[in-house]
């Protein structure tokens, strides 16, 4: 009910003379995996490898070595993510060939040492498996309420105001009996929650 992602995070770094340029990014499917992927094929063009590695939520993982030597390239990427256990992640290392040959050893460093910047950079985000509650209230209620989210460890995400206000809550599923119970003691029962859904979000 919990997983780790990350912010957008870039690093760049020379290893006889090839430069290194690695992305990662949070992704939430395949389609906005390989979208990422093709955006940076794009804007280094003129390199000579984009080599890359993802890894979803669902299980699913993919990795290209890009003309490289085989496993040199995206496949230890691809064991970095997993080792940070890191899940809806998409990172791409460009190099731009600087004329000196590497060696496999020498490749599978660079692109590690080039990714392992890049996730340095970055934000970690854990991600909590939450209920969406939708609440209904009268505003001399709403006060007393947003204590009890931030109790929880939740967050009031909008409220709309008009002749009631009605809140939209997340609260992680393991605060869930502790935070009705404690809606319902305010509300002498008044206050009926409703849960309109579920979500992985960052509190």
């Amino acid at each position: 009910m919990v997983y780790n992602t990350l912010t957008p995070s870039t690093a760049t770094f020379v290893e006889k003379r090839s430069k290194f340029i690695a992305n990662v990014s949070s992704v939430k499917t395949q389609q906005e995996a390989n979208s990422f992927i093709m955006q940076l094929k794009t804007q280094y063009y003129d390199a000579r490898h984009n080599i890359y590695a993802y890894i979803l939520k669902d299980g699913t993982s993919r990795y290209s070595d890009d003309g490289e030597p085989q496993g040199t390239a995206g496949i230890p990427v691809l064991e970095i993510l997993k080792r940070r256990e890191l899940i809806n992640v998409v990172a791409v290392v460009t190099r731009y060939f600087g004329g000196v040959q590497l060696g496999t050893g020498g490749l599978l460093r660079a692109y590690s040492h080039a990714v392992l910047l890049a996730l340095d950079n970055a934000q970690i985000l854990v991600m909590k498996l939450c209920n969406i509650y939708s609440i209904k209230t009268g505003y001399e209620m709403l006060t007393g309420l947003e204590k009890i989210v931030m109790q929880c460890g939740g967050r009031v995400v909008k409220v709309e105001y008009g002749e009631y206000a009605e809140a939209q809550i997340y609260i992680v599923k393991m605060q869930n009996e502790s935070f009705l119970k404690q809606v319902i003691t305010l509300s002498n029962a008044r206050i009926s929650p409703l849960l309109i859904g579920e979500i992985y979000y960052n509190l």
